[in-house]
């Protein structure tokens, strides 16, 4: 039996990967509709991709599954693994800030929308002899100790994660490219989350020289969501952060979120999150 750490968006904590404790018995068959990212904290840890082929991780290794792809956790003994389960699509939001540094687990993520084109892993080999197990150790630590802030925490932690994923390690298997396609998604991202409050489909069509419909069609086919859907992911994301983190009023927080119409946000945000932002700010505070 695989004793798992498994780091997954709750209800009630919308915007961050709350970490909880599971276990995974051996040989049972899993699948999820989500990303799954794998590590082994102690020992070796044995991948069976649809009874196919097994990937073999070093204690250090990290092995990250597209959405649906089943497999088995094979052992002959107990062993301690790290499981990071996020939504599809939410990634999007939580590392948007560093996905242009991260170009190659990027590509894979992004292209894990459109399944008949990705492989069924990413497989990450340390090339420096980086050994990533404590930055996981430390996220399991803030969450175990619930201290003021944690989530903000595990937040930053996660997202060094990836950059040390991205410095140190080198895909074992490469995610198929198609003419930059990816790396287009990949500059598009961060235009959208430095320039969120006042973006338009047509602002960043302009920006990137393409058309408007170009824009939309080519962010529907990779990634899974439409313009508006996107655009308004990143908003709330960014809303969540003012709320946790600073003082400003709620009007403030729409505004700069480029909501101009209350009700809108508010309609917006509830029907995302399921509570009104200032239950959210209560939640956290």
């Amino acid at each position: 039996m695989y004793t798992a750490t498994t780091f997954k968006k709750s209800e009630g904590n919308a915007g961050f990967i709350e970490p909880s404790l599971v276990e995974f018995n051996i040989d049972k068959t899993i699948m999820s509709k989500n990303v799954l990212i794998y590590a082994s904290l102690d020992k070796e840890l044995s991948i069976e991709i649809k009874h196919s082929h097994t990937l073999m991780l070093n204690m250090g290794d990290v092995c990250i599954l597209r959405p649906n792809v089943e497999h088995r956790l094979l052992s002959n003994k107990p062993n301690t693994a790290a499981c990071i389960e996020m939504q599809s699509g939410d990634w999007l939001n939580v590392f948007a800030v560093i996905i242009k540094d991260c170009s190659e687990i990027a590509a894979f993520l992004i292209q894990s929308a459109n399944q008949k084109n990705t492989p069924e892993y990413l497989l990450l080999l340390s090339t420096s002899g980086y050994d990533c197990t404590h930055l996981i150790h430390d996220i399991v630590e803030e969450r175990l100790q619930m201290l003021p802030c944690y989530q903000t925490s595990i937040l930053g932690q996660l997202v060094n994660l990836f950059a040390v994923l991205s410095r140190e390690y080198k895909p074992l298997n490469k995610s198929h490219n198609t003419d930059g396609v990816d790396e287009m998604i990949i500059r598009l991202i961060a235009y959208l989350n430095a320039n969120y409050s006042s973006a338009t489909l047509e602002s960043t069509a302009a920006h990137f020289c393409y058309h408007p419909d170009y824009v939309s069609s080519m962010i529907k086919k990779h990634i899974g969501m439409g313009f508006t859907k996107l655009l308004q992911s990143i908003r709330m994301e960014h809303a969540c952060v003012m709320l946790k983190e600073t003082s400003m009023s709620i009007c403030d927080i729409a505004n700069q979120c480029g909501y101009k119409n209350m009700s809108h946000f508010y309609n917006v945000f509830n029907n995302r999150y399921n509570m009104t932002p200032k239950q959210y700010r209560q939640e956290h505070d």
